[in-house]
């Protein structure tokens, strides 16, 4: 039987969330609130770190009061990272000190329940707890995000479609509490307008870029084919920047793509739906032809095939049955051509990208 329950991963809230779950189940087995105990993981220093392994001791060791099953949580555990105080020797004896200790415990009688983030996944400490605990490690993917957006949409009683969802995953990314607290702003706004409805278009407008923004209202507007709203956001965008440089490089990056979906569709090697790509049509279109592309692993935009079949079709390829050959490596041109009037007249940068979406889009 594993010696307690592991929790790990990239996003603090998201392995929160999860063990939270967990430990309110393992709740319902005890028979007063005296049997379930939460214990703070954060450590500052080698002596809080030797603090907490003691508690934990004493935790699992001591016996219900009224009898029956325990429940505790060693909650946000950070010592298990790449940085101090966990890598250091004295924090590793420590480590191997509550190790030990587990190899003991009887899972019968306490359900220990342990969350940790970050942790560095090369360490030895790391691995014990994957091999001997019910291990769950948490990747903040795409597919992760989706059920979350929608139950905090559920939520504040508002909803979102599928190219909403995802404009906020590019917007912000695996950042769960940003999305939240993104989702709880556009509600607001939605109240305000008597809305109920968050659309790609309502995040481009209202949500910043976090992290590494790739400018994305122009792209999605550009590629939604709307030339009024794409020449609203070259406004917003150039009332706030004055480079045009980044513009070029996610629309062409986002071309790129299309040119080689554009590809495959006439080839009918896939098809390109309102639901997305047929997972199953799309890993058979990446065993004929991704010999082509050599063996990166990495995302890339010149490699369709390291790209998520669901973000391709949902949106990516949203409009790619408007888009022929002809007119994506028409787009292709202009967008090299903006780019060298950019360069002639630097001064000019806003008029260029304008006259290119007009050019483009009409």
């Amino acid at each position: 039987m594993a010696q307690c329950i592991f929790i790990c991963g990239d996003d603090d809230f998201m392995v929160d969330r999860h063990a939270k779950e967990l430990f309110n189940q393992a709740a319902k087995e005890c028979n007063d609130e005296f049997s379930q105990e939460i214990i703070e993981g954060v450590a500052q220093s080698v002596d809080d770190v030797a603090n907490l392994v003691t508690r934990t001791q004493q935790a699992t060791q001591t016996l219900s009061l009224f009898g029956g099953k325990k429940a505790v949580w060693l909650r946000g555990v950070n010592f298990l990272s790449d940085k101090r105080p966990g890598n250091t020797e004295s924090g590793k004896a420590e480590i191997e000190k509550l190790t030990a200790f587990l190899e003991r415990i009887d899972p019968t009688c306490t359900a220990l329940i342990i969350s940790a983030c970050p942790v560095d996944r090369r360490r030895k400490e790391f691995k014990w707890f994957q091999k001997n605990c019910t291990f769950t490690d948490i990747k903040a993917d795409s597919a992760e995000l989706i059920p979350i957006i929608q139950a905090e949409c559920e939520t504040q009683k508002v909803t979102i479609d599928s190219a909403g969802t995802q404009a906020l995953i590019d917007k912000i990314g695996p950042n769960i509490r940003l999305l939240v607290e993104e989702i709880s702003k556009l509600a607001t706004y939605l109240n305000g307008e008597k809305h109920t409805l968050i659309t790609a278009k309502l995040v481009a407008e209202l949500v910043p870029d976090f992290g590494e923004g790739d400018f994305f209202e122009v792209s999605e507007a550009f590629f939604a084919l709307d030339l009024d709203w794409t020449l609203d956001a070259l406004r917003r965008h150039f009332f706030l920047y004055d480079e045009a440089r980044p513009l070029i490089s996610g629309l062409q990056n986002r071309n790129r793509l299309l040119i080689q979906l554009r590809a495959l569709v006439d080839a009918k090697a896939i098809t390109v739906s309102p639901r997305g790509i047929d997972k199953t049509a799309f890993e058979r279109a990446a065993a004929t032809y991704g010999i082509y592309y050599g063996n990166s692993e990495e995302k890339s935009n010149f490699n369709v095939f390291t790209q998520n079949a669901w973000y391709l079709g949902s949106k990516v390829g949203a409009n790619v049955g408007k888009l022929n050959m002809k007119k994506l490596i028409s787009i292709q041109q202009a967008l090299i051509e903006a780019f060298q009037g950019i360069i002639t007249y630097p001064n000019e940068q806003k008029r260029i990208m304008e006259t290119m979406a007009i050019k483009c889009l009409t």
